[in-house]
């Protein structure tokens, strides 16, 4: 490798100490909207290369050994481009800046499965100051060859393939596919058990207030996964000596998470009985948020009204939030496929690595149905969805209810819970 100028050196002394800096040192805000976007596309492309049914060589030396050479090697260009406007070239161009972020990451906490085997990968092979010129290389590997001569590029193009391969073979492990596999199974139970949940309070009340809210701290507040735990319960345990702002409460779903800027937050959805007053749910969401941050945190706290939003919501035909009808069944599709789904996916799950057995998704406990009383039914369109809250049933003196008095619809929504 040709000899480096005194500002490359500082270059690589100053991407040395980023790479060996204690991460514990570091607060939230060092990291950035980019560090996210780049977070997401890592696993995106992990998830990529977890598909593919061979990885022998992600960079082929003959598209990057001549590549520059258009004239005697037109035919190599052409598939160097090919490379470079690739998955395969993403990935490669962007895996320094992957590589950084890995050694950023807290090792307090626990990724997605393909995440933490590509942080474990880049952790044992021990980056050094020699290795440097990688990023270099992965820029441009076609012009590195030409720059350095072939026998750098050539321990430059090894090392690469080594390490993608490597990192194929150890995301198509059966172990590691059996992980994912039920990491997803597992979100599909929690999306169906916790939709059941959402259908089941509009079951037994309507109209119902949903109202979406996060909670998180400032931006200069180090806050532990403990911290917020114990912040939760706190605000759980006061909703109790709050009858004024929590009146009507009938349920909650929550949702812990871990975000590069915004470190620990929870999304929160809170079901109120209706109170039938315009923009009652913007209200009394900016009050629980007020809450948060002066009662709770003692003003580290910070709060996002997703009610305030509404509108966006509705303009794209998505609005699953504010007062919401039992016979309104598009706007509680909304409400579970839109907003409880995403709440329940498992890429932003995290587990802390001294106790993985931390819940981090969260919902109050199922309502006991009850059977409408004999007498004048409630004035709203009936929907054969909903059923139970609409369908007038007759009791029997024991406190169940005969199947052969039951309307069909009446069981169908018995069954499926």
């Amino acid at each position: 490798m040709k000899k480096l100028s005194d500002e490359d050196k500082a270059i690589l002394l100053k991407g040395l100490l980023r790479f060996t800096t204690d991460e514990e040192t570091r607060t939230v805000s060092d990291f950035t909207g980019e560090d996210v976007n780049l977070f997401y596309s890592l696993e995106s492309l992990l998830d990529i290369l977890a598909t593919q049914r061979d990885c022998q060589e992600v960079i082929k030396k003959s598209i990057v050994a001549k590549c520059n050479d258009k004239i005697k090697s037109r035919k190599a260009y052409t598939e160097y481009q090919n490379y470079v406007d690739s998955w395969q070239g993403d990935f490669v161009r962007i895996f320094p800046d992957f590589a950084y972020l890995m050694s950023r990451l807290s090792k307090e906490y626990e990724f997605s499965i393909h995440t933490e085997i590509f942080r474990a990968l880049c952790r044992d092979r021990s980056f050094g100051l020699d290795e440097f010129f990688l990023s270099d290389f992965c820029g441009l590997p076609g012009f590195y060859y030409d720059q350095y001569g072939e026998e750098n590029g050539e321990r430059a193009r090894v090392f690469i393939n080594d390490f993608f391969k490597d990192l194929w073979l150890r995301l198509r492990e059966p172990k590691t596919r059996k992980k994912v596999l039920d990491a997803r199974k597992a979100a599909e139970r929690n999306v169906k058990e916790y939709c059941k949940y959402v259908r089941s309070l509009f079951a037994a009340k309507t109209p119902i207030n949903a109202i979406r809210i996060d909670l998180s701290y400032k931006d200069d507040t180090q806050v532990s996964l403990k911290d917020l735990i114990q912040d939760l319960k706190h605000l759980h345990t006061n909703m109790r000596h709050k009858p004024k702002l929590f009146k009507g409460l009938l349920g909650h779903v929550e949702k812990i998470e871990y975000g590069l800027c915004k470190g620990f937050h929870v999304h929160v959805l809170f079901f109120f009985s209706s109170e039938r007053r315009a923009n009652a749910d913007v209200y009394l969401a900016e009050q629980i948020g007020r809450y948060w941050v002066d009662r709770i945190t003692d003003g580290k706290g910070h709060y996002w009204n997703v009610n305030a939003n509404k509108k966006q919501y509705k303009d794209i035909g998505q609005l699953g939030i504010g007062e919401i009808h039992a016979h309104d069944e598009e706007t509680i599709n909304h409400l579970c496929n839109k907003v409880v789904t995403y709440m329940c996916k498992v890429e932003q799950f995290i587990k802390p690595v001294a106790n993985p057995k931390t819940k981090l998704l969260r919902r109050g406990e199922m309502p006991k149905l009850t059977f409408p009383k004999r007498g004048r039914p409630r004035n709203i369109e009936q929907n054969t969805n909903l059923p139970s809250v609409i369908e007038k049933t007759q009791e029997i003196p024991n406190g169940s209810v005969s199947n052969q008095l039951r309307s069909p619809v009446s069981q169908r929504f018995n069954n499926s819970i």
